[in-house]
């Protein structure tokens, strides 16, 4: 299970294009259909979808801890996806030196702007030779064909619905008219040990404008055979070998070319960091090769002192410019309440109250004096600076001397919200 870490940063405004950050294609992790009581049979379960469709072949729908029924699903228990669904799909070797494969497409939300950079990702992994089942080799097709080119993930992207041009008796895809947007051999297709992990493939591209349709498929070609997927081979139907891949959480996100954010700068600490991952949500930005303007290397940034900084990040495709509005505040509360004071109705120090030094409000207010044997002598919720304790009780002076203050409050920093609970004493003197 991959997991992604984050560092947040005390954000006032964040403001981007309009459209940006929404994930075009209409269901990422396949899960139209998560239902783990009503087990679909994997082969038929994409027929079902609103958004998937096969375009060669019948791919697979494994659903999260489906019961199992058969032998295709069991798999699903063993070997979870993320979330509840992924989807699983053949590479195939034959003799007469083709490599085919099962081709899964969908329509995107909207069709793309024009101009427009655009981030891809997709998780993969690999299952098995043969068989969905990690570890299972089929008695007839025991080998993995090391081929030339290497078997890889093809991305397709038209204007309209993607079809293959042939298929052969095996129902998969050994043409296909149209070149691949992305071909992604940079993940290990050839290992030939079944994969628990998921890898992330990501890239970006400009769009052309116009293009609704996107679709996915492993290296359709022919292959220049070397031991065992040659003539030496003998095939009872003409494959040599097929090799199975998940993928999930498929995402295409339109990129800004501007964002701009309020940060706050906390007096006590004296810097605020800035992580600019925090800016491109569930999107894998690490893989587009980013350079700063000014030289600089790291995606987090730190920022010493209240003003405006603009910065261009660079990347493959295309570059973004952040605009960071810094402002200083003091994220501490201080309270403070006086040692003494004097009831005489003079008009200084006559009342007992808490005294606050605070850039953010404070709630939940309750000041508190007792006796020294605790008896209450005064409560009150109100926080405006003017009332306090004017040292009498139930109508009548109270003695001079010492006696207990508690008070208890709650403050509203940006950067947390924390409750406060003090007490010290004070001298009653007239």
């Amino acid at each position: 299970m991959k997991k992604y870490i984050f560092i947040l940063i005390n954000c006032c405004i964040f403001q981007v294009q309009v459209g940006f950050s929404q994930n075009l294609i209409p269901d990422e992790d396949f899960e139209f259909h998560f239902n783990g009581f009503d087990c679909p049979i994997p082969s038929q379960s994409l027929l079902n979808s609103e958004f998937w469709h096969n375009v060669a072949g019948t791919c697979d729908l494994y659903v999260k801890d489906c019961v199992a029924s058969s032998i295709e699903t069991q798999a699903v228990r063993q070997y979870p996806g993320e979330g509840n669904n992924f989807l699983g799909f053949w590479g195939i070797f034959t003799d007469a030196g083709k490599m085919g494969s099962e081709i899964f497409g969908t329509t995107l939300r909207r069709p793309l702007e024009g101009g427009i950079p655009h981030f891809f990702s997709i998780d993969v992994r690999y299952r098995g030779k043969w068989n969905s089942l990690e570890e299972i080799d089929h008695q007839y097709y025991p080998h993995y064909c090391f081929s030339n080119p290497a078997m890889a993930l093809q991305v397709y992207l038209e204007h309209d619905t993607i079809q293959s041009a042939t298929k052969i008796d095996f129902d998969a895809a050994f043409n296909i008219n149209i070149e691949p947007l992305f071909t992604f051999d940079k993940y290990p297709f050839q290992d030939t040990i079944p994969s628990f992990e998921w890898t992330t493939l990501a890239e970006c591209f400009i769009a052309d404008g116009g293009e609704a349709h996107l679709g996915f498929s492993m290296t359709i070609d022919s292959f220049t055979a070397s031991s065992p997927c040659d003539s030496t081979y003998q095939t009872l139907d003409g494959q040599i070998s097929r090799v199975y891949y998940n993928v999930d959480k498929i995402k295409m996100i339109p990129m800004p070319t501007y964002i701009t954010d309020t940060l706050l700068l906390c007096r006590e600490v004296g810097e605020v960091s800035v992580d600019m991952k925090t800016y491109f949500p569930n999107m894998a930005v690490e893989y587009l090769d980013v350079e700063w303007q000014d030289g600089f290397q790291t995606y987090i940034r730190t920022l010493t002192a209240p003003g405006i900084y603009t910065y261009r990040m660079n990347y493959r495709c295309g570059h973004v410019i952040f605009e960071f509005f810094i402002k200083e505040k003091k994220c501490e509360v201080t309270a403070f309440v006086p040692n003494a004071f004097t009831p005489n109705f003079d008009g200084r120090n006559d009342e007992l109250f808490a005294y606050f030094s605070a850039d953010f409000p404070i709630s939940n207010y309750e000041f508190m004096v007792f006796d020294r044997w605790g008896n209450l002598f005064y409560s009150s919720a109100i926080n405006d600076g003017f009332t306090g304790w004017d040292g009498t009780v139930n109508g009548k002076n109270a003695p001079i001397g010492v006696y207990i203050w508690a008070l208890k409050f709650k403050h509203h920093a940006p950067n947390e919200t924390k409750d406060y609970q003090l007490s010290g004493d004070v001298l009653l003197v007239r």
